[in-house]
């Protein structure tokens, strides 16, 4: 439901608003925060199978530590990017032309919107591998449902308006998230150690 959303917005983003220069933006940022998630999804395929066999095993204290090793991965890795795209968009924006530096907020809002969902931890995916799909299910509803809810809101803004309703879903969610996860096995993501 998530990649559906993020799809639906597009398509809701040029049939609401009708602004070619504000949905080339969008689409470019949408693909950029894309691309550096096609790395998460590597190091989350990594993840996936052992989140399933500690859960089965019900080796709890590894079946952690997997998890908060991913969340350090996640962090350590994307957290450097996703502060270059906020702290240089106009910069970063300018190698696909000058058009797209118009409005950079728009990369700064959605990588903040990757950035949130990085910072609190692989937790859908160890939700799913753990015998609680159902949550993830429900949680992908909330999403989708979020963030409709917040486009409609935000519909004023033709500029800033889905990258807001984006945002705010996104942190929704995975607030959400985090405290299934930290109910489910009393853990956080990231250890203070």
């Amino acid at each position: 439901t998530y990649s559906l959303t993020e799809n639906i917005g597009k398509v809701l983003q040029g049939a609401l608003f009708k602004d070619p220069t504000v949905l080339g933006i969008v689409s470019v940022s949408l693909s950029i925060i894309s691309l550096v998630s096609v790395f998460t999804s590597i190091i989350n395929s990594i993840a996936k199978p052992l989140y399933a066999k500690f859960n089965r095993e019900s080796n709890r204290e590894r079946l952690i530590d997997v998890y908060r090793f991913n969340t350090r991965a996640h962090s350590y890795f994307f957290l450097p990017l996703y502060l270059f795209f906020i702290l240089c968009a106009n910069k970063f924006l300018l190698i696909f032309g000058e058009s797209y530096t118009m409005y950079p907020l728009i990369l700064v809002i959605l990588s903040l919107r990757a950035l949130a969902s990085s910072i609190t931890g692989p937790n859908g995916g160890m939700l799913t591998m753990t015998g609680h799909e159902k949550m993830q299910f429900v949680n992908g509803a909330i999403y989708l449902g979020t963030f409709s809810l917040f486009l409609w809101l935000f519909s004023t803004d033709p500029i800033y308006g889905l990258s807001l309703a984006f945002l705010t879903a996104e942190i929704i969610v995975n607030i959400i998230k985090y405290i299934e996860v930290w109910y489910v096995f009393k853990c956080l993501p990231l250890d203070l150690k």
